[in-house]
């Protein structure tokens, strides 16, 4: 793994954007297609865990949905907005609105579920 991010080498990050507090809304509220944000904490192995199925349903949904991480370590404002306590957290945004949340580590269809019910 590569310093302050989840996802092991074997899985490039290209089409995961880098969330910070600057871009945030920018990037996840502000776009004209669903958005996906991955919440993680540097070191955390549940992070760890999800990070190689959030970065597949980030080429599964290419062009259609954008995916973000956001580092819980070197920003604090979307978690702190967003009430991330716990870690991992992904959030799923469309039309400006969060619209739903899943909490640790799941299956890989649940976040599939969670991004086709939106």
């Amino acid at each position: 793994m590569t310093a302050g991010c989840p996802f092991p080498k074997e899985y490039p990050v290209a089409s995961i954007l880098e969330l910070t507090d600057s871009n945030f809304d920018s990037e996840m509220i502000k776009v004209d297609r669903t958005a996906v944000a991955f919440f993680y904490y540097p070191g955390d192995t549940p992070c760890s865990v999800v990070a190689p199925t959030i970065q597949q349903l980030a080429d599964e949904y290419s062009g259609s949905v954008v995916f973000g991480q956001y580092d819980c370590k070197a920003n604090s404002t979307a978690a702190q907005n967003y009430a991330i306590k716990a870690y991992p957290v992904v959030l799923y945004f469309k039309s400006t609105q969060q619209k739903g949340r899943t909490l640790g580590v799941c299956a890989q269809t649940v976040y599939e579920k969670a991004i086709d019910n939106l």
